[in-house]
């Protein structure tokens, strides 16, 4: 990992993946920013416009391991590391190749030391908070997944196909959508005009791949059918339905393995129907 070009290790550092997950938040797709919409009460749904894609300011945290052999050292390397992260402006960050995150330092929130800081060798985790301002990441050609077909698509385009699967059954999504609260004149509840509103979906998914080049492939991929303008088209398999929808939030994003012959997530996404038909 490099960070303004330099390599962490220089510093004694590494970064932590594992319990840590540091990558799964480096990765975890950014929150869309507010979507402005009508909502008539004549109507199914709402009507958002959705002309453009703006996210939200990310916040995360990335977890570091830093070791010195003397307590020389170890304060050394502190302090090297903590300069360099602290300079200003935005720090180029380059954990996995094909990735460039531009990130904003933004402190250390936890220092803890696994030893007394007065034994030989020094070992500490630290838990650095960054913040990413804007989503610059470029979609890459899209690769063959190593996931099933027939479950779900997007824009016609197999969710296999990126390597991502199902990690649940969907029940979510099978969920009738809410009614719009009838309307009331302050003597009577009106109840012959029945509307629905909006739907919220969330989809628990999996992603595999059989190197680091081919899941970021088919990450950035992935997202790239999902941020684009206007609705975009889920279809439904079991249902034989198509569905339009669009990006909200991606919840969570949890690397299970990483190596150089396998990769695989967890993540959840969360899209919304404007308009549901039962």
């Amino acid at each position: 990992m490099t960070i303004d070009g330099y390599n962490i290790t220089a510093f004694g550092c590494t970064l932590l993946g594992g319990s840590y997950n540091s990558f799964g938040n480096l990765v975890k797709y950014p929150k869309r920013s507010a979507v402005n919409y009508n909502d008539w009460a004549e109507e199914n749904g709402i009507q958002p416009d959705l002309s453009e894609v703006k996210f939200e300011e990310r916040k995360f945290q990335l977890y570091f391991g830093m070791q010195g052999m003397t307590q020389v050292s170890m304060r050394s390397n502190y302090e090297g590391f903590y300069g360099l992260l602290s300079q200003a402006g935005y720090r180029t960050v380059n954990a996995i190749p094909g990735l460039t995150h531009r990130l904003r330092f933004s402190g250390v929130s936890d220092y803890i030391l696994s030893k007394a800081f007065m034994s030989a060798e020094n070992h500490a985790v630290l838990t650095v908070d960054f913040a990413e301002d804007t989503w610059g990441q470029t979609a890459m050609p899209l690769q063959s997944g190593v996931a099933p077909n027939g479950l779900l698509a997007i824009n016609t385009i197999d969710f296999g196909s990126f390597g991502v699967s199902l990690d649940d059954r969907m029940d979510n999504f099978f969920k009738y959508p809410s009614l719009k609260t009838p309307f009331d004149d302050g003597k009577q509840r009106y109840l012959d005009l029945v509307r629905t509103q909006q739907k919220s979906i969330k989809l628990n998914l999996w992603m595999l791949a059989d190197s680091p080049s081919e899941f970021v492939s088919n990450y950035l991929a992935f997202f790239n059918e999902w941020k684009k303008p206007g609705l975009q088209t889920l279809h439904v398999y079991p249902s034989g339905r198509n569905v339009g929808v669009y990006y909200s939030d991606c919840s969570s994003f949890k690397i299970e393995r990483w190596s150089a012959d396998k990769v695989c997530a967890r993540f959840s996404i969360e899209v919304v129907a404007p308009v549901f038909e039962i």
